[in-house]
């Protein structure tokens, strides 16, 4: 191998490992102090779906479904796809999908044909920043319970039928 050729490799690399980096390095310092918790009102979004159809999350929502990165969203993918669409609309329950970190390419090719096949919306953010404001636990799905109007409870979950059962989905 020439040194034109392994100093491509090393770049090539080099950038493999720079994305793998970004993506799991957690919320911003910025993005942690204006971070919603109890006592709060919930953050009042408009986020498109994986089928590019606008969805809305606030006040009515009893719970809204976070998943900030790609480990979190298979735990909420298997929590949430026995139920479908029409029991989580029943429950109020609202799920967004962090994407943002996640290169264009790979959206457009792998994420949106995938999510495309499941059975319940998910709410995309898919601009940084955009659900800057919802906690979050690398690796963790966050669940923001809504009681009258304001956050009554934050919790984390590591396993979806954990998740499910706090859902009322079991």
């Amino acid at each position: 191998m020439n040194t034109q050729t392994r100093n491509r490799v090393s770049l090539a690399v080099l950038a493999a490992a720079l994305f793998v980096l970004i993506l799991s390095a957690p919320a911003s310092a910025a993005d942690q102090a204006r971070m919603v918790g109890v006592g709060d009102a919930p953050p009042v979004l408009v986020l498109r779906d994986q089928h590019d159809k606008p969805g809305r999350v606030g006040k009515t929502a009893k719970k809204i479904v976070f998943a900030p990165d790609r480990d979190s969203g298979r735990i909420a993918r298997v929590a949430l796809e026995p139920a479908g669409a029409e029991a989580l609309e029943r429950a109020g329950i609202r799920y967004i999908a962090d994407i943002s970190r996640m290169p264009g390419f790979a959206t457009r090719t792998f994420a949106l044909p995938t999510m495309r096949g499941y059975s319940f919306p998910v709410l995309l953010a898919q601009v940084d920043g955009q659900a800057g404001m919802l906690p979050r636990r690398t690796g963790q799905v966050t669940v923001l319970t809504i009681t009258d109007g304001l956050i009554a409870d934050v919790a984390y979950f590591r396993d979806s039928a954990a998740l499910a059962a706090a859902l009322g989905l079991d």
